[in-house]
């Protein structure tokens, strides 16, 4: 299933999102002030559509493991589509726009893998393991550069709606709550059940390199 999604940068540049989220305000016609709401429901969602554009996944995640990313986007700005000819491209420069937005979902072992390919094998997947009842939503994220490394992370993301200020603009606002480090070629069935994260020590041949040493690893998300 071809799909046409939300815009940003790779997953090389992370710390670039909090650079440009703030530039990101809707234009849309101006309502009368109203009390913002958090956690509200939006259109935008890691598991159905419309599905959050793995590219803005892996821009908000970013590729250490050691740099910790605070920042916010706002996934209903009109310009998002805007920006793609001055972002990084992962994998090397694209022909069209087109390819830079399209991005597949499939299904796989009873998941849902939202995936988009760049140029030379590199990609960017991720798939939704489930939403804590304080609204944090847990997605498994894997990305490559097109060599044989494909490194995951376990990120924490919080969709919000809020106003924009001085403007008083509706948004959504995608924020990264924080993440946990895979390591290269994991290999394991990660759940969320009865409030608590369960990570399996890695199974790949590849061996250690997953969270605390390739120990299994359970941590309560409220």
């Amino acid at each position: 299933m071809r799909t046409i999604g939300l815009l940003l940068a790779g997953a090389a540049v992370g710390a670039l999102a909090c650079l440009v989220a703030p530039l990101l305000l809707d234009d849309s016609t101006e309502t009368a002030p109203e009390t913002p709401k958090t956690n509200a429901a939006t259109r935008y969602a890691f598991h159905q559509e419309e599905y959050i554009h793995p590219l803005v996944v892996g821009a908000m995640v970013g590729s250490d493991p050691k740099t910790e990313t605070v920042c916010s986007l706002n996934l209903s700005s009109p310009y998002l589509f805007d920006l793609f000819d001055n972002l990084y491209r992962l994998g090397g420069p694209l022909d069209t726009p087109k390819e830079l937005l399209e991005f597949d979902i499939k299904k796989r072992d009873g998941r849902t893998w939202v995936e988009w390919e760049g140029k030379h094998g590199a990609f960017l997947m991720y798939a939704h393991i489930g939403a804590s009842p304080s609204g944090a939503q847990i997605v498994e994220f894997y990305e490559s550069g097109g060599g044989t490394g494909v490194f995951g992370t376990v990120a924490f993301f919080k969709i919000e709606t809020d106003r924009s200020f001085p403007d008083n603009k509706e948004r959504t606002a995608l924020k990264i709550l924080g993440k946990i480090w895979l390591g290269d070629r994991y290999k394991g069935r990660i759940v969320y059940e009865n409030g608590v994260l369960h990570i399996p020590a890695n199974e790949s041949r590849f061996g250690p390199g997953g969270p605390r040493d390739d120990s299994p690893l359970s941590i309560p998300i409220p």
